[in-house]
């Protein structure tokens, strides 16, 4: 028979145990053993097929729960593992500490520090996620082995040229890959962890189109643009007008700018100038097209930037009938370069991607002929980003709050905090002030310019404290910010992908770190998740910028009809 491993037997009055649960009737017991050799050859008679000696017996064993005592008596074939090495997470019950390399039965439970955040004694937990602590490892998350520099893309001398005084001259891995793609004159969808070099992976393709339109077009007439860029915020679109900007000083191109706010002014009192790209907010497109100010007939490249966001169910149809307008190709397009393509090429750019994009796409385009080209940290948590989360009560958080920002303001280290609300944002901000911390708010409460010269505080360095809801998480290039603290835990993992990757950015990932405060149940909930993807090494469930179809399929779900 098969040898086992030797149990420890507890001596007392009556019984005998082992830790396999067996139990043998014995009076007065402790009497008849004086010496460990008795107790072993009793041992011996009772369990003949078990060779080894007595183990010693666990301290307080009496005193355990049934589950302490399971968890403590480990036997041999059973769910141990081996832990070494780095703690990707490291948790205050070390016990639950995850090392790198460590495997799960599949059969049994996955241990979460998270697992009783519902319960009010969880105040005060924490654990920390860390799983690249390595400078080097940090650094190259972005970069593609042995590949250095652009001019094996595909683009002309003269973008390489520019950006190279722009001081770009290494490529990442979805520049890499979506560049050759979208210049293929295919219809593109680039999905990439956030801060991996998106913008320029559609830029500078559609620039280098553009330079060649150009030359062919020249008849057009003003405020006729030959490429668009929507977006569904106004900050993003200024932001892409800033780097358009950097290209255009080199390159020779017009491009114009334009978002809502002021269109009742930009209709009766219009400008008109010569026009290659335009960047604009999706209402202020339409509202422009409508009006006949800007003839979209020469378009022959769309971008639509966060396209999570704009394909929502908030104002899909919106979208979808304003692409209707063009002639979109159903697949690649081979032109010769002396006219225009007589068809429209689409590209779709987000961290994250809608279940549903097929069904909203199929009136404009075949689902089967977008190309996608992923990233392959795509969804998942950021690697190069240390991540601390807090239980913590409702009325904790403000302390824990001003705690932080003090030390980061001792050490002036640049911090986004992030809320669910703007009467939430708009405390927190009122909060940080009053107690010394100089901190500037935003929301999507506030009109087009307050907005705009507040985040340009920011990004400038006239504040170092920034408090905000969502309307800042998608896409804002926030490469100084360094500390992202979500004094609100968001409810939907595409709200967590996009908060924490205001951080980390390509180029500034050094020193950067997200603090999280888990409270409520919603909270929790996602926490869990969050744990369960890095413990697994699995990307993260349900990531879905679809907020409406969310609810309504949580609601189906909780009256039992699905």
């Amino acid at each position: 028979m098969a040898s086992i491993m030797r149990p420890y037997f507890l001596n007392f009055n009556k019984y005998v145990f082992s830790h396999h649960g067996r139990r043998c009737l014995c009076r007065n017991y402790s009497k008849h053993l004086p010496s460990t050799a008795e107790q072993q050859d009793v041992v011996d008679q009772i369990f003949p097929d078990i060779e080894g000696s007595p183990k010693p017996v666990p301290a307080n064993y009496f005193k355990m729960t049934r589950g302490r005592k399971q968890k403590s008596e480990k036997v041999l074939g059973g769910n141990e593992v081996h832990k070494s090495g780095h703690i990707i997470i490291e948790c205050k019950n070390k016990d639950l500490n995850h090392y790198i390399n460590q495997k799960y039965n599949k059969f049994n439970a996955i241990p979460l520090a998270t697992k009783g955040w519902n319960h009010r004694l969880s105040k005060g937990d924490y654990f920390k996620i860390n799983i690249y602590p390595d400078k080097e490892k940090r650094e190259s998350v972005f970069w593609v082995d042995g590949l250095d520099s652009f001019e094996s893309l595909g683009l002309d001398n003269r973008i390489t040229e520019a950006l190279k005084k722009m001081g770009i001259t290494k490529p990442t891995h979805i520049q890499a890959s979506g560049i050759p793609a979208v210049l293929n004159s295919q219809n593109v969808l680039l999905a990439g962890e956030t801060g991996c070099g998106k913008t320029l992976a559609y830029l500078l393709p559609v620039v280098q189109e553009i330079l060649r339109w150009r030359a062919v077009s020249q008849h057009r007439k003003f405020n006729t643009p030959l490429a668009l860029v929507l977006t569904p915020g106004r900050e993003l679109a200024y932001q892409i007008g800033d780097v358009v900007n950097n290209l255009a000083k080199e390159l020779m191109f017009d491009f114009e700018v334009m978002v809502g706010g002021h269109m009742k002014r930009l209709i009766t009192h219009p400008n008109f100038r010569p026009v290659d790209l335009f960047v604009s907010s999706i209402g202020a497109a339409g509202k422009l097209t409508t009006s006949g100010l800007y003839n979209m007939s020469y378009v022959r490249h769309i971008v639509m930037d966060e396209a999570d966001t704009c394909m929502d169910d908030s104002f899909s149809d919106y979208v979808v009938r304003y692409l209707k307008k063009f002639p979109i190709s159903y697949g690649r397009d081979q032109t010769d370069n002396e006219s225009l393509p007589p068809f429209c090429q689409l590209t779709l750019v987000s961290a994250t991607m809608p279940t549903s994009l097929p069904m909203i796409l199929e009136d404009i385009i075949v689902p089967e002929s977008l190309v996608k080209v992923e990233t392959p940290r795509l969804h998942q948590v950021l690697v190069h980003v240390p991540q601390m989360f807090l239980r913590l009560g409702q009325s904790e958080k403000p302390s824990k709050l001003l705690e932080l920002a003090k030390r980061n303001m001792a050490k002036e280290i640049p911090t986004i905090i992030f809320s669910n609300r703007s009467k939430v944002c708009d405390w927190v901000s009122m909060f940080l002030n009053e107690n010394g911390i100089s901190c500037v708010n935003l929301n999507g409460d506030m009109p087009t310019d307050i907005r705009r010269g507040v985040f340009d505080q920011f990004q400038r360095g006239f504040v170092d404290v920034i408090s905000c809801t969502d309307i800042a998480s998608r896409g804002l290039d926030t490469v100084r910010a360094k500390h992202i603290i979500n004094y609100d835990f968001p409810i939907y993992m595409a709200d967590y992908i996009h908060r924490c990757g205001r951080v980390g950015r390509v180029g500034h990932t050094e020193n950067c770190h997200i603090t999280n405060f888990v409270s409520n149940e919603k909270e929790v909930e996602l926490a869990q998740k969050v744990e369960t993807a890095v413990r697994t090494m699995s990307v993260l469930p349900n990531v879905n910028g679809n907020i409406t179809r969310v609810i309504q399929h949580k609601k189906m779900k909780y009256e039992n009809i699905i």
